[in-house]
């Protein structure tokens, strides 16, 4: 077998495990989202968050009054592994 051969080899076992670790954790994935967004105030919130809104924006359109309470979510959302930070 050739090293060319070993490496795809290789990244076809690696892509074979990341597909079962990912298979294994939607448990503990799903319990997290449902104790994260425990209402639909919330779900909302969290739905309409995809990376190009600001605080502000989230909270009227999820019916929050306040940016500070998006960012109170945001914080908490991060620190549960619930949403991923993008820069």
């Amino acid at each position: 077998m050739s090293v060319e051969d070993t490496g795809a080899e290789h990244v076809r076992l690696l892509k074979e495990i990341l597909k079962w670790v990912r298979f294994a954790g939607i448990k503990e994935v799903k319990a997290v989202m449902e104790t994260s967004l425990d209402t639909e105030q919330k779900r909302a919130a969290y739905h309409v968050n995809d990376g190009s809104k600001g605080t502000r924006e989230v909270a009227s359109k999820a019916g929050y009054g306040s940016k500070s309470t998006i960012e109170v979510l945001w914080k908490k959302w991060r620190g549960s592994a619930s949403v991923r930070a993008f820069k």
